[in-house]
């Protein structure tokens, strides 16, 4: 899985459950700038772990403030996981 699918997928699960449809979000976008709710990042982090089959930890889950840190975190977890891979990595 490339990084850029990791990325559209993130940005994809956060615009579902923000109920964010017609909002532009990139990278740089922090959950204060979406004005996400807990639940919204909840489920988000739920959504995320079914997505891509890991399991990704509380403390990560409340460090996470913008966009950019779930894509990484996200690609991360799959390159530490045994059996998945992130290619176009640098």
């Amino acid at each position: 899985m490339s990084s850029i699918e990791i990325e559209e997928r993130v940005i994809a699960a956060i615009k579902k459950n923000g109920r964010l449809d017609s909002v532009p979000v990139g990278l740089d976008t922090t959950f204060d700038e979406l004005k996400l709710e807990s639940l919204a990042i909840i489920c988000t982090v739920f959504d995320l772990e079914d997505t891509f089959n890991i399991t990704i930890p509380d403390d990560a889950a409340r460090n996470m403030r913008c966009v950019r840190d779930v894509v990484d975190g996200v690609a991360f977890l799959i390159a530490s996981t045994p059996g998945l891979s992130v290619e176009g990595r640098n």
